[in-house]
């Protein structure tokens, strides 16, 4: 599995918004998703690792106070765990942008093309 810091940074690639066509966008998209699959998989390393831990204090005979609190952040990255996956499944919905019609402004789009020496 590649490391977090070999995934492309999606911010920095790429043109920029006023110039990306749809398959720029489309291409970021799928950075975007491939960077938040690497973050799902660490966090879920990180998950199974505490709840192992968790599993030998209580074996071991830790007082109440370590083991719930140990409870408590395995609670906190589960739901930091579930927010991440919630929003890469809003990013798969969410559909492209439609790009704005070449050569009109957008008063056009309302009022229709100006009269002749209006402008």
């Amino acid at each position: 599995m590649p490391a977090l810091s070999d995934a492309p940074d999606p911010v920095r690639r790429g043109a920029p918004m006023a110039e990306a066509g749809p398959a720029t966008l489309s291409a970021d998209r799928a950075a975007l998703l491939a960077e938040l699959d690497l973050y799902l998989a660490e966090g879920d390393r990180l998950i199974r690792q505490a709840e192992i831990l968790r599993g030998a204090m209580e074996r071991a005979g830790a007082p109440e106070g370590h083991r719930l609190l140990a409870t408590q952040v395995l609670l906190a990255l589960d739901r930091l765990q579930l927010g991440m996956r919630r929003q890469r499944a809003a990013l798969e919905t969410v559909a492209e942008p439609v790009p704005a019609a070449a050569g009109r402004r957008p008063w056009q789009i309302w009022f229709g093309p100006a009269a002749r020496g209006s402008l």
